[in-house]
C-alpha cells in the first residue's frame, strides 16, 4: 500500500530529477523557460512543506542561482524592460520566494537563506507593480461600452496576448496578499489595486462567462499590442481560477469577493470541466504556441483548491469538502505515471498525449511542467488524507 504522503515524496523525488540543478531551463531557448523553472520551484517547496520533509533535493539552491542568472543587475522596477521575461514571470518567483521565506524553518533554511528568499519576493512584487497601468482602456461591444483603468499588462511588446489579461493580475494579487500574511504590510497597497481591478471587471459583467467560468482576460478586452487577437470566448483556464479562488478566500470585507465566491468558482470547476465523474480536464489551449505556458493550468488550479480546502475545513465551515474530489484525481494520477514517476498532460488519459515537437521545448522542461501539475495535486491530499491510500 502507498500512501498519499508516500506518493509525493515519491514524486518529489521524481521531479528532482528531471529538474536536474535547472538545466532543462538553462538549456531552453524558449521565453516560458524562466516562469516555468519558478513555478516547478514552487510547486516543490509545497509538496516538501506537506510532507514535513527537508530541502536536501537542492531545489533552493538552484532555482536561486537560475534566478540571479536570469536577471540583469538593475534595479526590480526595471526587471520587466530589462530582461524581456513578461510581467506575470515574476508573479510564479515570487510566490515561489515568499513560500520558500514562510516554510524556511521547516525545509531547513538558514536565516541568511531566507532574508534572501524574502528580498527576492519583495523585488518580483516590485517588478510587477511598478509597471502598473496609470491609463484607462476603452472598448464597446454590441451598443455596450467598458472601461477599464489601472491593471497590469503581461508586456507592453508587440506580441499575440499581450495586455492586461487575468494571470498576470491574478498572480500579483495572490503574490501581495502573501507577502501581506508574512509581515509586508506595505504590500497592502498592491492587495487594493488588485482587488479594485476585478471589482471594476465584476461590476460591468466581464469576468464570468456564460458557464460562470473567470475569462482569460475581461470579456472582449482588447490586446494592447500590435497584433490585437481575436477574442476566443470559450478560453476560461483552470490556472486562472484557481488563482481568483484563492484571492476571493483571503479577502477580508465586505463582498463580492469572498470565501462564498471561492466555493462558487470550486463548484463550476467541479461541474464544467471534469471528465470521468470529476478528474480535471482541460482542453490545450487555442493559441498552439503556448500550449506548454498554459498546461500547468490544473496543477495550479489543484494546488489552490487544497490550500482552500485545509482553511475550509480549520474554519468550521459546511460550506463545501472536496477531500473525495481532490483524492480522485490524485489516486488516477498515480496510477497514470509512468515507469520513471513523471505524469502526462491528460491526467485520466481521456485523450492520446501530444509528441513533444508539439510542446515547442525540450522534453526536460516539458517533464517539469506536467509532473509538477500532478504533483500539486498529490500534495493537495495532505495533511488531511495523508495516510490514507492513494
Amino acid at each position: 500500500m502507498t500512501t498519499c504522503k508516500e506518493a509525493v515524496v515519491s514524486t518529489l523525488g521524481s521531479l528532482a530529477k528531471v529538474f536536474d540543478r535547472t538545466r532543462p531551463f538553462r538549456d531552453a531557448s524558449n521565453g516560458g523557460r524562466f516562469w516555468m523553472a519558478g513555478n516547478t520551484f514552487l510547486v516543490a517547496l509545497d509538496a516538501m512543506y506537506a510532507a514535513s520533509v527537508r530541502d536536501d533535493y537542492g531545489f533552493a539552491v538552484e532555482a536561486q542561482s537560475f534566478f540571479k542568472d536570469s536577471l540583469k543587475d538593475t534595479a526590480p522596477s526595471g526587471w520587466r524592460d530589462d530582461n524581456g521575461w513578461w510581467t506575470d514571470d515574476y508573479g510564479w518567483w515570487g510566490l515561489a520566494f515568499a513560500a520558500a521565506y514562510t516554510y524556511g524553518d521547516v525545509l531547513g533554511y538558514s536565516p541568511d537563506q531566507k532574508a534572501t528568499f524574502r528580498q527576492n519576493a519583495l523585488n518580483c512584487y516590485t517588478a510587477m507593480f511598478s509597471v502598473w497601468k496609470k491609463t484607462t482602456l476603452n472598448w464597446s461591444d454590441g451598443g455596450n461600452s467598458y472601461s477599464i483603468s489601472g491593471g497590469i499588462a503581461n508586456t507592453d511588446s508587440d506580441e499575440r496576448l499581450a495586455g492586461r489579461n487575468t494571470v498576470t493580475n491574478a498572480i500579483f494579487w495572490q503574490v501581495a496578499q502573501k507577502l501581506v500574511a508574512a509581515g509586508e504590510s506595505d504590500c497592502a497597497a498592491g492587495v487594493s489595486k488588485a482587488w479594485d481591478f476585478f471589482h471594476q471587471g465584476y461590476e460591468q459583467k466581464l469576468l464570468f462567462n456564460e458557464e460562470d467560468l473567470i475569462w482569460q482576460r475581461f470579456f472582449k478586452m482588447p490586446c494592447e499590442g500590435g497584433k490585437n487577437d481575436e477574442w476566443q470566448p470559450n478560453w476560461a483556464w483552470l490556472g486562472d481560477q484557481g488563482l481568483l479562488m484563492s484571492c476571493f478566500y483571503a479577502t477580508a470585507g465586505d463582498g463580492p469577493f469572498t470565501p462564498q465566491m471561492a466555493v462558487f468558482v470550486a463548484n463550476t470547476v467541479k461541474a464544467k470541466r471534469v471528465v470521468g465523474g470529476d478528474i480535471l480536464h482541460e482542453d490545450l489551449t487555442p493559441v498552439p504556441n503556448y500550449w506548454m505556458d498554459y498546461a500547468a493550468g490544473k496543477g495550479t488550479f489543484m494546488r489552490n483548491l487544497g490550500q482552500v480546502n485545509n482553511l475550509l475545513h480549520g474554519s468550521g465551515s459546511n460550506a463545501a469538502d472536496y477531500d473525495q474530489w481532490i483524492k480522485d484525481n490524485a489516486s488516477v494520477l498515480w496510477k497514470n505515471r509512468d515507469a520513471n514517476g513523471l505524469f502526462p498532460y491528460f491526467w485520466n488519459k481521456e485523450q492520446g498525449e501530444r509528441p513533444l515537437d508539439d510542446w515547442g521545448y525540450p522534453q526536460g522542461v516539458v517533464d517539469c511542467v506536467l509532473t509538477a501539475a500532478g504533483l500539486s495535486a498529490l500534495t493537495a491530499t495532505l495533511p488531511r488524507m495523508a495516510d490514507q491510500e492513494i
